[in-house]
């Protein structure tokens, strides 16, 4: 594959932030293009050290630019940029957590979702959806797929962060005659739900064969109190670290 040049890299960065079907072509792209980090003006070391930041939510994130004009911009002076290919620097930093054009409200993308990458399989969408606000009847689930949680288990035993799962079932209690739609909850700890819950989604949508029914994905900080729902449903999760 003939590596894009930047400009356009950057035009598919663009396209990816304004909807999410445009992710899969800029991923593609991006692991056959090259990108920018900050190294330390100074450094005696025999090999190349990045740059990290601490991201809001409380990890450690590597800043990756699709341009050097991004990779400028906000620069400390205490750093500078260094272009290298996109795919070895996946490689050199496999375990980390990189995030692309962070002043630029681009993606976070984990260790999971880079292996993934490195592997030549394609991102799973992932987007957020704000609560309705529609009033639900929510109890377990009588009758989950065995599968589900089998999947479910796995992905957790490969994610220390995910401290435990309840597989449940939701209605609305608007007197409708709709199923039941699935709803995992996950207690993650605090500075990886967001990771925790793309993990699991990705590994859902992975299934093979895929299941037919809407499931929902929902997390709750593991550090703080159990929701007090639980305690009166008497859920019992699946799994627990």
């Amino acid at each position: 594959m003939t590596r894009i040049s930047n400009a356009e890299l950057e035009r598919l960065f663009e396209q990816g932030l304004a909807s999410p079907i445009h992710e899969d072509l800029f991923f593609e792209q991006l692991m056959n293009s090259m990108v920018y980090v900050h190294v330390p003006v100074s450094d005696d070391s025999k090999h190349v050290r990045l740059i990290q930041f601490q991201h809001p939510d409380g990890f450690e994130a590597i800043p990756v630019f699709t341009s050097a004009r991004r990779a400028e911009k906000g620069r400390p002076k205490f750093v500078k940029t260094l272009q290298v290919p996109c795919v070895d620097l996946f490689s050199g930093t496999r375990g980390a957590t990189l995030m692309l054009n962070p002043n630029d409200g681009g993606p976070v993308l984990y260790p999971e979702e880079i292996a993934s990458l490195l592997d030549g399989r394609a991102l799973e969408v992932f987007e957020k959806v704000p609560p309705s606000g529609e009033s639900m009847d929510v109890r377990p689930a009588q009758c989950p797929p065995a599968a589900l949680i089998e999947t479910l288990r796995a992905g957790a035993a490969l994610a220390s962060f995910i401290k435990e799962i309840y597989v449940l079932e939701k209605r609305s209690t608007s007197g409708g005659t709709e199923e039941a739609t699935l709803l995992v909850y996950m207690g993650v700890e605090g500075k990886h739900m967001d990771r925790g819950a793309r993990h699991i989604v990705s590994r859902i949508q992975q299934m093979n064969p895929r299941l037919e029914s809407i499931i929902d994905v929902a997390v709750f900080d593991a550090d703080l109190r159990r929701p007090e729902f639980l305690d009166e449903l008497r859920a019992e999760p699946i799994n627990r670290h």
